[in-house]
């Protein structure tokens, strides 16, 4: 399972995956949902891979965790994740600050050809 964290970056939010934007990955938008379908895109462009085909995040007190069928594009777990946090209307202030900390101890995202 890969967490996701979401964050304000200048006038845009941000998703991200990994330690940081080198070693890791992220998507932006003018919402969290548009932030997560643009990190999508960004991992079926690269062709990123999920560890254990799930990703989660944490907003409003909780963790909500999208998994991923046998088979499923990664890409397709994240555009779900996306689905979620636009059906319940989640609104930017709900995520917490990232832990940089923690964040900085993240696995790297690596291309297929590198794992």
């Amino acid at each position: 399972m890969r967490r996701i964290v979401v964050y304000r970056d200048g006038n845009q939010m941000a998703a991200q995956i990994g330690p940081d934007w080198v070693q890791g990955i992220a998507g932006f938008g003018d919402t969290v949902a548009d932030a997560l379908r643009d990190l999508a895109d960004w991992f079926e462009k690269e062709g990123y891979e999920l560890r254990g085909n799930s990703v989660g995040v944490e907003v409003a007190g909780t963790f909500i965790e999208v998994k991923g069928s046998s088979g499923q594009a990664p890409a397709d777990i994240i555009r779900a994740l996306a689905d979620v946090v636009a059906e319940h209307g989640y609104q930017d202030t709900e995520f917490p600050e990232p832990d940089w900390k923690r964040l900085a101890q993240e696995q790297r995202v690596m291309p297929p050809a590198l794992n």
